[in-house]
């Protein structure tokens, strides 16, 4: 999925009336995790809210990229404090339009990456995903010590991670 337009890619040789069906059985989840964001002219959703938004659609990118590190910064340092990490180097944040997941950590290069369409949710659902790519600084896997640890830090961590797997409500999507 690339906006709200759906690529399909598939052998030459594969018949019509093959990958019709199979589309149709795969639609309802393609939906599911890429739903339709409704036309709201002049806003921008930021942050779990509708904003106004008088700019172009080239700039609001480059916008809600600046304004997801300004609010991610404070809040990675807080999740090295928790995870006693303060002394540290802090990593270094990076925030990419990603479309297969919503972050990573990087331990040779020591930097987390978030997702742009991160922005859209509520702070809580973006602090999961930070706090998440946290514990990766200690735990590199998803054994039971590293969510043993995402835990500890963070007890509403399963109920926010499902909010994000949900999507937005009301059809609304996750990206502009």
């Amino acid at each position: 999925m690339r906006g709200q337009t759906i690529f399909l890619s598939s052998p030459l040789k594969l018949e019509l009336t093959y990958l019709l069906p199979l589309l149709e059985k795969m639609m309802p989840r393609l939906l599911a995790r890429y739903p339709v964001l409704p036309e709201k002219p002049g806003f921008l959703r930021l942050f779990g809210t509708w904003i106004p938004w008088e700019n172009d659609a080239e700039a609001g990118p480059h916008y809600v990229k600046q304004r997801l590190r300004a609010w991610a910064l404070p809040r990675l340092a807080y999740w090295m404090k928790q995870l006693h990490l303060e002394h540290h180097p802090m990593p270094r944040l990076t925030i990419r339009d990603m479309h297969t997941r919503w972050g990573t950590y990087a331990r040779r290069t020591h930097r987390i990456t978030l997702a742009l369409k991160l922005a859209h949710y509520e702070p809580e659902v973006i602090d999961a995903v930070l706090a998440h790519e946290c514990v990766h600084m200690i735990h590199f896997d998803h054994s039971p010590r590293f969510y043993g640890t995402l835990h500890r830090i963070m007890p509403q961590y399963r109920m926010w991670h499902d909010k994000l797997k949900q999507g937005f409500p009301n059809g609304e999507h996750d990206h502009f």
